[in-house]
C-alpha cells in the first residue's frame, strides 16, 4: 500500500487540529491585547518608557542653548541629561533658533 498507515493518519488529523486550536488562541489574545490597549488610551495611558526631558526641562534646555556663554557640561550638569540626551532634544528646537549656536564638544562656540 502506498498511501498514509491508519496511525499516521490519524497522528496528522490530530496535529492539524492543534494547529488550527492554537491559531484562534493567538487571534483571541492579538483582540484582547488591542481592546486593552484601546482601552487604556482611552483613558488616557500611554506606553513606553517615560521621555527623559519634560516640556518645561525642554524649555530651559533651549534657553540654556540659545545662550552662546554658557558651555555644553554646563547644560548637561544643570539639567542632569546626558549628552546624547542633549543633542537628541536639541533636535526638536527650529533650525532657525539655532542657527549661530553650534558649540563643539567642549562646549565653545564655534
Amino acid at each position: 500500500m502506498g498511501g498514509m498507515s491508519e496511525p499516521s493518519l490519524e497522528r496528522a488529523v490530530e496535529l492539524l487540529s492543534r494547529a488550527g486550536s492554537a491559531e484562534f488562541e493567538r487571534d483571541i489574545i492579538r483582540e484582547r491585547t488591542k481592546a486593552g490597549l484601546a482601552a487604556a488610551r482611552a483613558r488616557g495611558r500611554h506606553g513606553g518608557r517615560p521621555r527623559a526631558v519634560s516640556p518645561k526641562k525642554l524649555a530651559q534646555l533651549h534657553a540654556l542653548a540659545a545662550d552662546t556663554a554658557t558651555a555644553i557640561p554646563d547644560i548637561l550638569d544643570t539639567l542632569k541629561i546626558s549628552r546624547a540626551t542633549y543633542y537628541r532634544y536639541r533636535k526638536t528646537q527650529p533650525a532657525k533658533e539655532r542657527q549661530g549656536t553650534s558649540k563643539g564638544p567642549d562646549g565653545v562656540v564655534a
